[in-house]
């Protein structure tokens, strides 16, 4: 009893005020839970545009260990769901169905703009279906032959690079024998050479005997000749008396000596010279010869080993192309901006709010939209007695009918007007800057959705006062009628 007493106790215009305030709360946390799910995945798709703006990146990447040549793009260009195609992903590519002439020139990757793609946003499921299904179509029905025409290519230009690869190498091997060959030929060149200045030496060594041999005679005929002069002049001063003919006798021996002596001196000396220098000769060529073998070996040692360089280089490419024979590298590889990690990891979540959250939310309110007009009828119920008295004092049942209706219409609207300022404006906000190590996005715009802020917002206002009055029209009203 004395907690029912307490009860009745408070006062009627604080206990009024708790129910108005929990009234605005319940309206802020329907508010919130139907607009902020909807608000951010908005906010994500706008700053998704933003940062991955398909005009001025790609829709779809090609890449293959071959490249792609011009005639890949008229093909592709063909294709009705492919807008244009060229090799630069920044700006439009300057390359026409009618306009593209045939070149070489390869590009490494190519990049393409899907039919309508730009209409759509980059996380909608209309622009994920208009890629994938250009992707399937390339995949499907471009990718392939195109891919098996220049496999035929590749396979014939791979066996004629081969082909002259290992001509090359047996042209190596060839010019190995032949340098194998020359450097056989000089060594016996060499040999014969070499034996020829020896023939030459010899000759030398027995012309420098003989000379010798002469030198000595000669020596020893001076000698003899030296004698008979000493002789004559022992004969001559030995004599009392020397004539004048004596005289003449002994200085004519003198001088024939004498000039016999520096003759033979001089004959001698030049033929020693002569030998000398011829023997001189035959170093000279014998070291000259020596130096050009070594040279030349040296030039066939280096010529050699280039040659077993080049047939290794040419062996490892031949490895190389005939791998490329096997390894199927000119498979295209069609990648979709779409499959870029953080627009995936941004995809996922704006399918999770708009799957998960959204409707979720929309349960929330639809929740506290029902406890609103619970608490809307509550707080007339709660206050007859309130309202009793004051209608004894006089006041109309119209008044006090709308004292409690706009009352419960203020409440509400300003809870859900603030649940609505929360959910469109900060929670979007809040969402990306709390995750922005993940998807990296800046916040671009709130993306407020007008139809659903607007509706929600009056559900909230109008059905709470409409409960108010239904209630005040059944409950007071109805049991005054009754009672009169």
């Amino acid at each position: 009893m004395s907690k029912q007493r307490n009860t009745n106790n408070i006062d009627p215009a604080k206990r009024q005020s708790g129910s108005f305030l929990v009234l605005a709360v319940i309206a802020l946390a329907g508010a919130f839970a139907l607009t902020a799910p909807s608000a951010i995945a908005g906010a994500l798709e706008t700053s998704a545009e933003e940062e991955y703006d398909t005009g001025d990146l790609y829709d779809l990447k090609l890449s293959g260990g071959l490249g792609f040549t011009d005639n890949d793009i008229n093909v592709l260009m063909k294709a009705d769901c492919i807008a244009s195609a060229g090799p630069d992903p920044g700006n439009e590519p300057q390359v026409s169905v009618n306009g593209i002439q045939g070149t070489v020139s390869v590009y490494p990757e190519l990049y393409l703009y899907v039919k309508d793609a730009e209409k759509y946003t980059i996380l909608s499921d209309e622009y994920h279906k208009l890629v994938n299904d250009a992707s399937d179509h390339i995949k499907s029905n471009i990718e392939p032959s195109m891919s098996a025409a220049r496999e035929q290519a590749l396979i014939h230009d791979l066996h004629n690079e081969i082909k002259n690869y290992e001509e090359n190498k047996e042209e190596a091997e060839q010019k190995k024998a032949e340098l194998d060959e020359e450097l056989s030929s000089l060594g016996e060149d060499y040999d014969k050479a070499v034996a020829k200045l020896e023939s030459e030496q010899q000759n030398i060594n027995k012309a420098k005997d003989e000379v010798f041999q002469n030198e000595k005679r000669s020596q020893a005929s001076i000698e003899s000749g030296k004698k008979n002069l000493s002789n004559v002049l022992d004969e001559v001063y030995s004599k009392s008396s020397v004539t004048e003919s004596d005289l003449r006798r002994a200085q004519g021996l003198s001088n024939s000596v004498t000039g016999t002596e520096r003759s033979l001196h001089e004959k001698y000396t030049n033929q020693w010279s002569a030998l000398s220098e011829a023997e001189q000769q035959i170093k000279d060529d014998q070291d000259a010869l020596k130096e050009q073998k070594e040279q030349r070996e040296q030039e066939i040692a280096a010529e050699k080993e280039q040659l077993s360089q080049n047939a290794a280089e040419a062996d490892a490419k031949i490895d190389s192309l005939n791998l490329q024979l096997d390894s199927g590298s000119v498979r295209w590889v069609v990648e979709k901006i779409t499959d870029m990690p953080a627009l995936q990891g941004i995809y996922l979540a704006h399918s999770e709010l708009e799957n998960l959250y959204m409707p979720a939310g929309m349960l929330i309110y639809v929740f506290s939209l029902a406890i609103c007009l619970v608490l809307a009828a509550s707080i007339i119920s709660r206050n007859k007695n309130r309202i009793r008295s004051w209608r004894q004092r006089g006041l109309s049942p119209r008044i006090i009918k709308g004292v409690f209706v706009r009352r419960t219409a203020l409440a509400a609207g300003t809870g859900a007007l603030l649940g609505e300022i929360l959910g469109d404006v900060v929670s979007p906000f809040a969402y990306l800057y709390i995750n922005s190590h993940i998807f990296g996005l800046p916040y671009a715009a709130p993306a407020v959705g007008w139809l659903r802020s607007m509706a929600g917002l009056a559900g909230l206002v109008i059905l709470p006062a409409l409960a108010a009055l239904l209630t005040f029209e059944i409950k007071i009203r109805g049991k005054k009628t009754k009672g009169s």
